[in-house]
């Protein structure tokens, strides 16, 4: 996921350069998606590497 996500920051970076400010949203965008659903996995995995310090 971290280098998907790193993709996308490549590509808002390149649009910035050339002032294409449509695919610089739309990367920012797509990553800004990215980056939530890779919170949420990056969360579920300490939650099961560590159940007994989490409620049920």
């Amino acid at each position: 996921m971290l280098y998907i996500h790193l993709k996308f920051v490549n590509d808002q970076a390149v649009a910035r350069l050339k002032k294409d400010w449509s695919g610089d949203n739309r990367a920012y965008d797509l990553g800004d998606d990215h980056i939530l659903k890779m919170a949420d996995m990056l969360a579920e995995g300490i939650v099961k590497q560590f159940q007994n310090h989490f409620r049920q």
